[in-house]
């Protein structure tokens, strides 16, 4: 299931990117490569909607995103705390043998 969200955020993220990308400018940007004048739509049709596409991609964008973290959370195994490794009971824990140095003896 993750794979396949991760795919479709995969194409939102190109997609945006180029829609954003052909949007008109002030300078233009990529938007001149289509040939000028001649494109299908007027150019107040077309950047309304891009405008709305952009709007629609990032929307998508973001509720795929929500969509990942909540199937991520839930399906990850719950990581064992700090706490939860530390024993409570000091009867269980395993005795420890405490050794005395050895002081080598003078000849």
């Amino acid at each position: 299931m993750t794979t396949i969200l991760l795919i479709v955020q995969m194409f939102i993220v190109c997609m945006l990117i180029a829609v954003i990308l052909i949007q008109k400018t002030g300078t233009d940007g990529l938007a001149g490569l289509s040939g000028g004048g001649h494109n299908v739509f007027s150019s107040r049709a077309s950047s309304n909607l891009l405008t709305k596409l952009t709007t629609v991609l990032a929307i998508a964008f973001m509720v795929n995103s929500l969509v990942i973290a909540k199937v991520s959370i839930s399906s990850s195994k719950p990581s064992k705390s700090i706490v939860d490794s530390i024993v409570v009971n000091p009867e269980a824990a395993p005795a420890k043998e405490e050794k005395t140095p050895e002081v080598p003896l003078a000849q």
